[in-house]
């Protein structure tokens, strides 16, 4: 049996950034290799497992996160990280040992029929890991029918799932627009090719292309993150500058469109003031669409064994990229509550609440008997 406590201190005391997870995953492959659990690495640093019984039946995905965030640990904990500036404040630690001990539990209680595959998913906070898995030869050869993963939720009822059919978290993606023309002497700023007015413009008026009104279904946002405008050198007009970007929406067709409609718009101001541009995409993360089906099953386990349940009434800004294993099969992504009080993902002093462990396995365990054998 899995020790739930030392497994994630240890997980939270050796924290590794995204893409980065190498002693996380030899640690993983440790306790499969004591429990003669075959296993098969994907995406670099990630790992699935599968349970395969001889009755033909449907599969089934559940998956976790493994990766820590750039956050320098500020808590006094005995197990507080040892890795300088970086630390499990999402509750990855936490994601992952739920994972485990469902290892552990279907290495000794095989499923009668169907097949369940269990990934260990680097990367999440980057937005890099699914879209990895995804594309990787050995996971593409793995079938799955509806795949489910959790995420803990400080400012909820600790231990209380809450879920929704429909859009559970937005699609968010991350943008950077560069813009080259040539410096001047500061005295003479009419002689440079500058993006000042551009960025300036910008600010003011690009977040106009978005509908940011979050209880509608065409919802979209734009938040400028980052400006960058030539160099700190009091002699010199700048000639370069940078915007920085997080867009969101509920739908992907959507957040496509805005993303569209940004690079058009600037683009023509470059062009009007002689400016070149250059755009880079990154940390994607698809819109998280539960499936009817995959909720009511959820829901009818979490009746099963007396939890607590609540149906969301407005799905979550923020992304999480287990979209991606949803964009073509159906499935759930679901919250439980990590505490009214407890400290918001991302603080420095934030910690995985342990009590949900327990709960949040046993949920597990029912919604995967009850999808395999019915």
């Amino acid at each position: 049996m899995l020790d739930l406590l030392a497994f994630r201190q240890y997980l939270h005391q050796n924290p590794e950034l995204s893409g980065a997870e190498y002693q996380t995953q030899k640690f993983l492959i440790g306790h499969l290799e004591k429990l003669e659990v075959p296993y098969t690495k994907v995406a670099n640093t990630g790992l699935v497992i599968s349970f395969k019984s001889e009755v033909a039946g449907l599969s089934l995905l559940i998956r976790a996160d493994i990766d820590a965030l750039p956050i320098k640990e500020s808590t006094s904990l005995k197990y507080a990280s040892q890795n300088s500036g970086v630390s499990h404040k999402c509750g990855h630690d936490g994601h992952t040992t739920m994972l485990m001990a469902l290892v552990y539990y279907f290495a000794e209680h095989p499923p009668k029929k169907g097949n369940l595959h269990l990934l260990f998913q680097p990367s999440e906070e980057d937005g890099k890991g699914a879209a990895s898995v995804l594309n990787d030869p050995k996971f593409k050869a793995i079938h799955y029918d509806r795949a489910y993963a959790f995420h803990n939720i400080p400012g909820f009822n600790l231990g209380e799932l809450y879920w929704r059919p429909g859009n559970f978290t937005a699609g968010v993606r991350s943008l950077i627009f560069r813009f080259k023309g040539h410096s001047s002497h500061a005295a003479e700023p009419e002689k440079a090719v500058s993006p000042q007015a551009l960025l300036a413009k910008a600010m003011q008026n690009l977040e106009q292309l978005a509908h940011p009104i979050w209880e509608e279904e065409d919802f979209s946002q734009i938040t400028l993150v980052h400006a960058n405008l030539g160099e700190v050198a009091y002699g010199i007009s700048p000639g370069e500058g940078e915007l920085h970007y997080t867009i969101r929406a509920w739908r992907g067709d959507i957040l496509e469109a805005l993303e569209a409609k940004m690079q058009q718009q600037l683009r023509l101001w470059a062009e009007a003031d002689n400016l070149q541009m250059e755009q880079e995409s990154l940390q994607e993360f698809w819109p998280n669409n539960n499936s009817a089906q995959a909720c009511q099953l959820l829901v009818a386990c979490a009746d099963a064994q007396g939890l607590k349940h609540h149906q969301l009434k407005e799905a979550f800004r923020w992304g999480e990229d287990f979209g991606l294993f949803l964009k073509d099969k159906e499935g759930a992504l679901f919250g439980i509550g990590a505490g009214k009080e407890h400290l918001v993902l991302h603080h420095p002093d934030y910690d995985f609440p342990d009590a949900i462990l327990e709960p949040t396995i046993k949920l597990f365990k029912t919604l995967i008997l009850n999808y395999l054998h019915g």
